[in-house]
């Protein structure tokens, strides 16, 4: 084949990715990069406890994947050693349980700083879809408008699932104080939280059915064992204002 010909076939090939990328997460900020690396120097190339587990878990290299969120409990069998629980994102932000892949590679990852026969369960954390609907009574004078976007906003911002871990429960006063304190808004006349589960209104949620009333207590909204909570569509149906 001459150069001419070369350069022409070469030229030809094209590639194409069809599956999404799965499993990814923020760009660390840097209380987060300071805290990770002091658990790496504390751990001295070993894991030996749970924050240790954690630590290694998001120092995957990202060539094998990359995980969002990461709970570590204590592996009461013979050997010892931890359960893991993960949680992935889509290539839209959205949670996802992680795919086998990344859990396969996190294991051998995970492998090279571990005793011989210690125990790591790799799990599927849970993810629990919830929607906020509220009212709120507007200042006369006002535009309720405004008003609703700008309480919308701070609700939104709240949710934000960056700010969100394993676990991590709902304050619910934290979430009124944020509304009532908008300008604008003279009182907040209702207030819950509902579960988002299966196919609701033409989208699909998480297939964890869940009682909000149930695991309420003291206006705190508290998360099942290793879930996580996702407003999973924040600027659809999942965050509704009334307001008069």
């Amino acid at each position: 084949m001459n150069p001419q010909e070369l350069n022409n076939t070469l030229a030809s090939f094209a590639s194409e990715n069809l599956g999404p990328l799965l499993g990814g997460d923020e760009a660390e900020t840097p209380e987060e990069i300071k805290q990770n690396a002091s658990a790496f120097f504390a751990a001295q190339g070993r894991v030996n406890t749970r924050e240790d587990y954690i630590a290694r878990s998001l120092s995957l290299p990202s060539k094998f994947g990359k995980i969002f969120r990461v709970y570590a409990a204590n592996n009461c069998n013979e050997n010892g050693g931890v359960q893991l629980y993960l949680i992935a994102k889509d290539n839209q932000d959205r949670l996802i349980a992680p795919p086998l892949s990344l859990k396969r590679n996190l294991k051998t990852y995970l492998s090279m700083f571990t005793r011989l026969n210690q125990g790591i369960d790799i799990l599927d954390g849970k993810i629990v879809n919830i929607g906020i609907e509220y009212s709120i009574v507007v200042v006369p004078g006002k535009n309720k408008t405004k008003v609703k976007i700008d309480t919308l906003k701070k609700v939104k911002e709240f949710f934000e699932i960056s700010e969100w871990q394993l676990n991590q429960p709902v304050i619910i006063d934290d979430v009124r104080c944020l509304i009532q304190e908008t300008e604008g808004v003279l009182a907040i006349s209702e207030f819950k939280i509902v579960n988002r589960n299966n196919i609701s209104n033409g989208l699909s949620y998480s297939e964890e059915v869940f009682s909000v009333e149930s695991n309420t207590r003291n206006n705190i909204l508290f998360a099942p064992a290793n879930s996580i909570f996702e407003v999973k569509f924040p600027s659809g149906p999942d965050i509704k204002v009334g307001a008069i």
